[in-house]
């Protein structure tokens, strides 16, 4: 993990052979997630200093966070008052992103793409008819579209009335 303050890039290795696959600083903590695809996935910890291993019982890696979520080969997972609450998934994830607590959307698929968004409740099936391939990419924030990238130049946003699809190639 590469860190940088105030111009200086300082280097922190953590205690694992895993290969980490994203990083989310909240402020006051930073994660790490990562793992092994197809065999154990990890999330650690960043907190005063010091990197801890914050949880490795999971299926599969765990490939990003964004705010107190968590998604991977086995599904997503919320922090909770400081604990992992695992919500249902039949499908891996593979990014993670919100407009805010309420309105979190994670992408990915095996054999076709899968969009799901969080409500402040339950997790639902976002349409992605059209989208082909597994996705690999979200992005949104407060009052934006949603962005969604995936295999074979699949770029794609929705303002609340549905995909649309821009003209290749993007510039």
């Amino acid at each position: 993990v590469l860190r940088v303050d105030d111009g200086v890039v300082t280097r922190e290795d953590l205690e694992t052979d895993a290969t980490l696959y994203g990083v989310w600083d909240t402020g006051d903590v930073v994660w790490a997630v990562g793992g092994t695809p197809g065999a154990a996935g990890e999330i650690w910890r960043r907190d005063a200093g010091e990197w801890t291993l914050f949880s490795d019982n999971f299926d599969g890696a765990i490939f990003k966070v964004w705010d107190d979520w968590f998604v991977g080969e086995a599904g997503v997972w919320q922090l909770v008052d400081g604990a992992l609450v695992a919500w249902p998934a039949d499908d891996r994830m593979l990014t993670v992103r919100g407009r805010s607590d309420d309105d979190v959307f994670a992408v990915g698929g095996n054999q076709s793409a899968r969009v799901r968004h969080w409500d402040g409740a339950t997790w639902s099936e976002t349409d992605a008819t059209g989208l082909g391939q597994p996705l690999n990419g979200v992005w949104t924030a407060a009052g934006e579209p949603v962005w969604i990238a995936g295999n074979f130049g699949v770029t794609a946003f929705d303002d609340g009335s549905g995909w649309t699809m821009p003209d290749l190639p993007l510039t």
